[in-house]
């Protein structure tokens, strides 16, 4: 269990650090070799850094990206039903729950879930059922709904948790065969905290940095302009029997999800204790984040960002009223006066916290 010990009214973080290894490879591949971002993207995770010229963690920049498909419209829009997926999913509720889908025979899925513990629940096969704008697998104690994907990521529902944040809005990512040096990158993120058994969580901003095997946290900091100061440092590894895209950071408790599209999932179980209150208290927190934000942004506006609504309800992001102010509180996040968060990455992602609606993922249409 990660341990951040209080100790006379100042935090003195307890972090695990690690280090990796691993050869990265590369090749000669150039950005005028490819037609869109996300094939530049796949061969610099693979190993051709040199497509990632200002080393941000993004290759080919200026590359066009891969049209999304049409798919999972809302009621009237006159898409098909979604049908079960050729592939796995990896998803992440909110409250850092993780849930990996592995379709089986005739629409049905095997589950593993593991929940704030670390605790690993085999449940399956399990039947779905779909509509056209979700598919949900359920049975008498957990229910997952996750909409048509786009590209690599999948918006999620899930009711299975603790209640703190009134509902579980999360991301989902196509399983995809990741070694821990390729996962390598900057990102930004949004996040929150929660404490056990009480409500509402708090939102944060920073940096993930991967590098060297390790997972730097440098919270409410931008690391691309400046060193990381006051980091949580997480040694990550995989094991053969976690579903591919899954990692683990340090602890049971502590898992990563990595998208092939340049999207990240993290979330780890915090102990605190005093010496005035010996009786440990426990925190979730959990973050997601992009290798890449728009520095600068028009209004969301009419932008078709679909998501799930806290009550597992297929709706648009309420994003596109907000007062948006451009990279603040650093660059590539947004927050309008009521202090709602807004982080739109290139590869379609829009990651968003308010006390409305707690912190959830919406994927562009």
């Amino acid at each position: 269990m990660l341990r951040l010990m209080k100790l006379a009214g100042a935090a003195a973080v307890s972090a695990l650090i690690g280090c990796g290894g691993g050869e990265s490879g590369e090749n000669d591949a150039v950005c005028s070799d490819f037609r869109y971002q996300e094939d530049a993207q796949a061969a610099y995770l693979s190993g051709a850094r040199q497509l990632d010229r200002d080393s941000d963690g993004v290759a080919c920049e200026d590359l066009p990206r891969r049209p999304v498909s049409g798919g999972g419209g809302g009621s009237g829009s006159g898409g098909s039903p979604t049908t079960p997926p050729a592939v796995a999913y990896n998803l992440m509720t909110s409250l850092g729950e993780v849930i990996a889908l592995e379709p089986a025979s005739a629409g049905r899925y095997v589950m593993s879930v593991w929940g704030p513990f670390g605790s690993v629940v085999d449940a399956g096969p399990l039947s779905s059922s779909a509509s056209t704008t979700s598919t949900q697998v359920a049975n008498s104690f957990i229910g997952v709904r996750y909409g048509a994907s786009s590209g690599e990521l999948v918006p999620v529902w899930s009711n299975h948790g603790d209640g703190l944040q009134g509902g579980a809005g999360g991301i989902g990512f196509a399983q995809a065969t990741r070694s821990v040096p390729a996962i390598s990158g900057i990102y930004r993120a949004i996040g929150q905290s929660c404490q056990q058994g009480r409500a509402p969580c708090t939102p944060i901003t920073g940096t993930l940095v991967m590098r060297d095997g390790t997972l730097s946290i440098c919270m409410n900091q931008d690391a691309t302009v400046s060193s990381c100061t006051a980091t949580i440092a997480l040694p990550v590894t995989r094991a053969d029997s976690d579903p591919e895209g899954i990692f683990t950071l340090g602890h049971l408790t502590a898992r990563l999800l990595v998208s092939a599209s340049g999207s990240v999932a993290v979330s780890y179980q915090n102990v605190y204790e005093s010496v005035s209150n010996p009786n440990p208290t426990f925190t979730r927190t959990t973050w997601f984040g992009t290798l890449q934000g728009q520095e600068s942004q028009a209004p969301l506006g009419t932008t078709a960002f679909e998501g799930f609504v806290n009550a597992g309800v297929p709706a648009y992001s309420v994003a596109n009223s907000w007062t948006l102010q451009d990279n603040l509180p650093f660059s590539r996040l947004r927050r309008d006066p009521a202090g709602r968060l807004a982080l739109r990455g290139i590869n379609g992602q829009l990651v968003t916290w308010s006390p409305e609606g707690g912190l959830q993922v919406f994927v562009q249409r």
